[in-house]
Protein backbone atom coordinates (compact mmCIF):
# COMPACT_ATOMS: atom_id res chain seq x y z
CA UNK A 1 0.00 0.00 0.00
CA UNK A 2 1.63 3.56 -1.04
CA UNK A 3 1.21 6.91 0.46
CA UNK A 4 -1.82 8.89 -1.16
CA UNK A 5 -1.42 12.56 -1.85
CA UNK A 6 -4.05 13.07 0.94
CA UNK A 7 -1.95 11.73 3.34
CA UNK A 8 1.09 13.92 2.59
CA UNK A 9 0.81 17.29 4.02
CA UNK A 10 2.98 20.36 2.35
CA UNK A 11 4.47 23.04 4.52
CA UNK A 12 3.98 25.94 1.77
CA UNK A 13 7.09 27.56 3.03
CA UNK A 14 8.85 24.43 2.38
CA UNK A 15 6.98 24.48 -1.25
CA UNK A 16 8.09 28.08 -1.59
CA UNK A 17 11.51 27.81 -0.98
CA UNK A 18 11.98 24.17 -3.30
CA UNK A 19 10.04 26.10 -6.28
CA UNK A 20 12.78 29.16 -5.53
CA UNK A 21 15.23 27.12 -5.64
CA UNK A 22 14.25 25.06 -8.96
CA UNK A 23 13.71 28.51 -10.57
CA UNK A 24 17.09 29.94 -10.12
CA UNK A 25 18.15 26.72 -11.02
CA UNK A 26 16.70 26.96 -14.32
CA UNK A 27 17.57 30.50 -15.27
CA UNK A 28 21.18 30.11 -14.52
CA UNK A 29 21.47 26.74 -16.67
CA UNK A 30 19.66 28.59 -19.47
CA UNK A 31 21.86 31.75 -19.56
CA UNK A 32 25.05 29.46 -18.70
CA UNK A 33 24.13 27.34 -21.66
CA UNK A 34 24.16 30.83 -23.53
CA UNK A 35 26.59 32.57 -22.49
CA UNK A 36 29.04 29.22 -23.14
CA UNK A 37 27.67 29.03 -26.85
CA UNK A 38 28.51 32.31 -27.52
CA UNK A 39 31.82 32.12 -26.26
CA UNK A 40 32.56 29.11 -27.81
CA UNK A 41 31.69 30.75 -31.42
CA UNK A 42 34.15 33.58 -30.14
CA UNK A 43 36.60 31.30 -29.57
CA UNK A 44 36.33 29.33 -32.59
CA UNK A 45 36.51 32.28 -34.41
CA UNK A 46 39.75 33.67 -33.37
CA UNK A 47 41.72 30.18 -32.87
CA UNK A 48 43.80 29.70 -35.88
CA UNK A 49 42.79 27.12 -38.22
CA UNK A 50 45.23 24.08 -38.00
CA UNK A 51 44.18 21.78 -40.95
CA UNK A 52 45.40 23.81 -43.34
CA UNK A 53 48.80 24.40 -42.01
CA UNK A 54 50.45 20.66 -41.05
CA UNK A 55 48.23 17.59 -40.50
CA UNK A 56 46.87 17.01 -36.40
CA UNK A 57 47.81 13.99 -34.33
CA UNK A 58 45.33 12.38 -31.88
CA UNK A 59 47.17 13.67 -28.96
CA UNK A 60 47.17 17.20 -30.34
CA UNK A 61 43.41 16.96 -31.38
CA UNK A 62 42.51 16.45 -27.30
CA UNK A 63 44.51 19.34 -26.35
CA UNK A 64 43.37 21.43 -28.76
CA UNK A 65 39.73 20.71 -27.93
CA UNK A 66 40.76 21.01 -24.28
CA UNK A 67 42.38 24.29 -24.51
CA UNK A 68 39.37 25.69 -26.59
CA UNK A 69 36.86 24.36 -24.00
CA UNK A 70 38.76 25.93 -21.06
CA UNK A 71 39.23 29.16 -23.09
CA UNK A 72 35.40 29.30 -23.64
CA UNK A 73 34.62 28.89 -19.93
CA UNK A 74 36.80 31.87 -19.18
CA UNK A 75 35.28 33.94 -21.83
CA UNK A 76 31.97 32.73 -20.11
CA UNK A 77 32.62 33.60 -17.17
CA UNK A 78 33.84 37.15 -18.83
CA UNK A 79 30.61 37.58 -20.95
CA UNK A 80 28.71 36.92 -17.46
CA UNK A 81 30.58 39.40 -15.43
CA UNK A 82 30.51 41.66 -18.25
CA UNK A 83 26.11 41.46 -18.47
CA UNK A 84 25.52 41.07 -14.68
CA UNK A 85 25.97 44.26 -13.19
CA UNK A 86 23.42 46.17 -16.26
CA UNK A 87 20.99 43.24 -16.10
CA UNK A 88 20.79 43.48 -12.05
CA UNK A 89 20.65 47.02 -12.36
CA UNK A 90 17.62 47.06 -14.85
CA UNK A 91 15.65 44.09 -13.16
CA UNK A 92 15.74 46.31 -9.92
CA UNK A 93 14.38 49.26 -11.88
CA UNK A 94 11.44 46.76 -12.91
CA UNK A 95 10.64 45.28 -10.10
CA UNK A 96 9.98 49.33 -8.93
CA UNK A 97 8.34 50.05 -12.09
CA UNK A 98 6.11 46.97 -11.75
CA UNK A 99 6.03 45.55 -8.48
CA UNK A 100 2.78 43.40 -8.31
CA UNK A 101 2.85 42.43 -11.91
CA UNK A 102 2.96 38.71 -12.74
CA UNK A 103 5.53 38.68 -15.54
CA UNK A 104 8.22 40.17 -12.96
CA UNK A 105 7.80 38.07 -9.89
CA UNK A 106 10.84 35.97 -10.41
CA UNK A 107 12.52 38.85 -10.43
CA UNK A 108 13.65 38.54 -7.45
CA UNK A 109 16.59 39.52 -4.95
CA UNK A 110 17.67 35.88 -4.33
CA UNK A 111 17.48 35.35 -7.95
CA UNK A 112 20.19 38.16 -8.46
CA UNK A 113 22.28 37.47 -5.41
CA UNK A 114 22.49 33.99 -6.61
CA UNK A 115 23.56 34.65 -10.21
CA UNK A 116 26.28 37.20 -8.50
CA UNK A 117 27.97 34.26 -6.53
CA UNK A 118 27.52 32.00 -9.34
CA UNK A 119 29.95 34.55 -11.62
CA UNK A 120 31.78 35.74 -8.83
CA UNK A 121 32.72 32.54 -6.58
Amino acid sequence: RGITMAEVSIDPEQQRVFYGFVREFVISLILGICFYTVSYTIVSYFRRNRDRDDPIIREDTAVYMITTMLCSIAVTVSLGAMVLLPSSIISNEIRHLYPHTYYVKWLNTSLITDLWNLVFL
